[in-house]
């Protein structure tokens, strides 16, 4: 199986997906801080990205990882194995990311947004008749 992983794909998308989602909460709380009250204070700024940017994670984690596994089924010639790999290594980093936040809101969310990952890997994959692609 290992044979049929395309792991610059599979670290491309992994890559991609965190970076989108985190500019994604960086675009969010930069609206927050601009929009509603420009000159608001900095301390109230990080704590709600501290409190908002795991929620944005958790809510684009399904449908960043379904559209990325959909195309990975259309441009790989076997992309089960390549799906797969990516949400692993993208928990992998997730799970080094929490060396710096280790509070258990954040292990919550996290551990949410791993299951999405796979949940959203599984239902992209997933045929028309309910049979995984193949590959």
């Amino acid at each position: 199986m290992t044979n049929n992983i395309r792991w610059s794909a599979a670290i491309l998308g992994a890559v991609g997906t965190l970076a989108l989602v985190s500019g994604a909460a960086f675009a969010w709380v930069a609206m927050y801080a601009h929009l509603p009250q420009p000159g608001i204070d900095q301390a109230a700024v990080q704590t709600y990205a501290n409190a908002v940017g795991p929620v944005i994670g958790v809510a684009l984690s399904f449908p960043v990882w379904f559209v990325l596994c959909r195309w990975y089924t259309r441009c790989l010639p076997a992309p089960r194995a390549t799906a797969y790999a990516a949400p692993v290594i993208a928990i992998l980093l997730d799970v080094a990311s929490l060396r710096v936040m280790s509070t258990p809101y954040h292990i919550g969310m996290c551990t949410l947004r791993a299951l999405l990952k796979v949940l959203g890997v599984y239902t992209a994959l997933r045929g028309r008749r309910g049979r995984l692609a193949s590959g």
